[in-house]
């Protein structure tokens, strides 16, 4: 990966530069024997992209700033955080369908909790955990219990009653914002978000049937993308002026739209336009969308249609 600088000052630049020349992630991305939880619970097809092109992808410094900022969080805790008997950055790995998964633990506590953190935007967890959060920290725990006598030895913690949580950091909350929204909004800046622990079983066929996918399209067996995967926002009808400008209403269906149009004051003025959700990853964050005949044959075909 070949970063260059896209209007960055000098030393800001350096620092994004050198800091992901030498990530972990880049090893493990050219071992073709080894997986890390993330990349096994994302895209295949991106993954194998993304180790095929690597030399040929060029990333823009400023894109990698927000990335820049949960390596220095994590530093922060890593070298600042340290309580009596916690067991920071931990390394582990196990053997999976044929591959090596490894995982760098943030954080286990003497109590027995498993700490992810994650540095992101108040609206992230108003739902909760989001699923690939919840599958990332329970991989943890799996390799976790994998290296259960290790861990035992090294740190002295029981991992066999291991509780899982995600602390959450919101660089963009507001005391203000929390008086004029409430809840859902954060209560606070920092805060821990209990997970559920899948069961040993479950995580296990998870990860091997995620494990499996990657390690087939390695192979040659290159599966597309799916829609969760490309993050696409839901396709809907909207109802929007023919004089042009945004939608006044979005809809599931077109019955719906139409409905809402005619109970609207002049419903001459407006018609129905079908819009496919927009495949967010594709657009704005895979680094390797330029090699992606998936992405290339959506482009060619369009993602909006007008109907009147």
């Amino acid at each position: 990966m070949r970063i260059v600088n896209d209007g960055l000052p000098t030393a800001m630049f350096w620092a994004i530069s050198r800091r992901f020349a030498t990530d972990d992630h880049e090893y493990i991305r050219k071992d073709p024997t080894r997986i890390s939880v993330t990349e096994a619970i994302g895209s295949a097809r991106e993954s194998v992209l993304r180790r095929k092109h690597e030399d040929d992808i060029v990333v823009n410094a400023s894109s990698l700033v927000w990335a820049l900022d949960g390596v220095l969080c994590h530093k922060l805790m890593e070298d600042y955080g340290q309580a009596t008997g916690d067991a920071h950055e931990l390394h582990l790995e196990m053997d999976i369908e044929g591959l090596t998964l490894t995982g760098r633990v943030d954080v286990i506590q003497s109590s027995g909790t498993m700490t992810d953190l994650k540095r992101t935007k108040t609206q992230t967890f108003a739902d909760g955990p989001r699923e690939k959060d919840v599958a990332q920290i329970n991989g943890y725990a799996m390799l976790a219990h994998h290296n259960r006598d290790r861990i035992k030895a090294e740190h002295g913690i029981d991992v066999d009653a291991l509780k899982l949580e995600i602390l959450a950091w919101h660089p963009d909350w507001s005391p203000m914002t929390l008086g004029k929204k409430g809840p859902p909004y954060p209560q606070a800046a920092i805060y821990g978000i209990p997970v559920t622990k899948w069961d040993y079983g479950r995580t296990l066929r998870y990860f091997a049937s995620r494990v499996r996918r990657h390690r087939e399209a390695r192979e040659g067996k290159l599966p597309l993308c799916t829609e969760e995967e490309r993050m696409c926002k839901k396709s809907h009808w909207g109802v929007v002026p023919k004089s042009g400008g945004k939608s006044v209403r979005n809809k599931d269906t077109k019955e719906e739209a139409e409905e809402h149009r005619l109970s609207m004051a002049n419903p001459e003025n407006y018609e129905l336009e079908y819009r496919i959700g927009e495949p967010h990853n594709c657009m704005y964050y895979c680094s390797v969308r330029a090699f992606c005949e998936q992405w290339a044959a959506e482009r060619l075909k369009g993602r909006q249609a007008l109907v009147r």
